[in-house]
């Protein structure tokens, strides 16, 4: 019985030994001698948000914030779901779930009037 665990120490030494002298250095990390984050920011035809007016540079900075709240709204909404799956009969925990929904609902109803609001400003302004 004292075999057994010689054996898988030394299978663990010679794992370890062959990762450290085969696998290492197949798994390095590579050197990039591409062009760098602004050429290829320029291929890809990315202006970010300061292109173009100070109206303009507004209004993307508008869009954008209202998609990242947009996108935390989802993803409360997820989460207040994932509450109420696991609210196994609680009251309590069933009602504030219910409550982060509909508050939720009630929020991305906003954000998407915001931005149609975004939208027709856009509109007449161009």
């Amino acid at each position: 019985m004292t075999l057994r665990p010689r054996i898988a120490s030394a299978f663990l030494m010679m794992a370890t030994v062959v990762s450290i002298l085969i696998i290492a250095p197949l798994s390095s990390a590579q050197v990039y001698n591409g062009p760098g984050l602004e050429a290829g920011a320029q291929s890809a035809q990315v202006n970010g948000v300061a292109s173009g007016s100070p109206r303009q540079v507004i209004v993307n900075i508008v869009n954008n914030v209202l998609n990242y709240v947009f996108l935390a709204a989802v993803i409360i909404l997820i989460i207040a779901g994932l509450f109420l799956i696991f609210s196994f009969g609680d009251d309590t925990t069933k009602d504030k779930a219910k409550k982060m929904v509909i508050y939720t609902i009630a929020g991305i109803i906003i954000i998407l009037i915001s931005k149609l609001i975004v939208m027709f400003v856009i509109s007449v302004m161009s």
